[in-house]
């Protein structure tokens, strides 16, 4: 892979004859880098983090992610991608009630996730993961026992034990109050540093924008 996670031109979305709703003429995402991705309501983030992770494809323009030209790959290939390169987290978290936190941790496994790392490794990960989030002894519980900010951590494990090139994160702090929203921040961090994950996070709350390496306003791509 080159130094670019994302590379966009002139790219454009709308639903049929509708007027665009994002319009993007230019934008990269470079290894490593952690982007924070403002605008209010309804401009267009989420639409944009779908067309990012192959859920929509462009109307116009070049999405190159990952190395692949995501406006000409079918959807079978994008899935594909997405499902071995990148990892989300969502404000609600989209944890498995009744599984355990292990279980819901492992489960892109047991969905059919493969990669070079064997069993043995993987278990390796996923007890560095858990000792590091500080939620191994809460490995066999399941998730409806869990308060918020332990549901968040395992997010998080569950994001990371995939190692991927790319986190894509959707309004992950909104219901946190300030003291959590900076914890939860430096896990991410953290973990973003040690697995060499790009991300692009996004939010509403503009008092996290300063920790971030760049700030991008939707609509005003440059």
């Amino acid at each position: 892979m080159n130094s670019s996670i994302i590379q966009i031109e002139n790219l454009t979305f709308q639903y049929d004859q509708s007027p665009p709703i994002l319009k993007v003429s230019k934008f990269e995402l470079k290894r490593g880098e952690k982007i924070f991705l403002a605008g209010p309501s309804g401009s267009g983030k989420t639409t944009f983090l779908e067309l990012v992770a192959g859920l929509l494809n462009p109307t116009s323009g070049l999405l190159r992610v990952l190395d692949e030209d995501f406006s000409a790959q079918n959807t079978h290939h994008k899935d594909l991608v997405r499902k071995k390169w990148m990892s989300f987290i969502f404000q609600s978290f989209n944890l498995v009630p009744y599984l355990s936190v292990e279980e819901n941790i492992r489960l892109p496994f047991w969905l059919g996730f493969r990669d070079e790392r064997g069993d043995e490794q993987i278990t390796k990960d996923f007890e560095h993961l858990i000792k590091g989030l500080d939620i191994a002894s809460l490995q066999h519980k399941k998730v409806m026992e869990l308060s918020f900010g332990q549901s968040q951590r395992v997010a998080a494990a569950r994001a990371f034990l995939k190692r991927p090139k790319l986190l894509l994160a959707d309004e992950p702090t909104s219901a946190l109050d300030s003291d959590r929203r900076q914890d939860f921040l430096e896990i991410l961090f953290d973990l973003a540093k040690n697995f060499e994950t790009s991300m692009i996070f996004v939010s509403h709350d503009r008092s996290l924008e300063s920790q971030f390496d760049r700030i991008v306003e939707i609509g005003e791509w440059k």
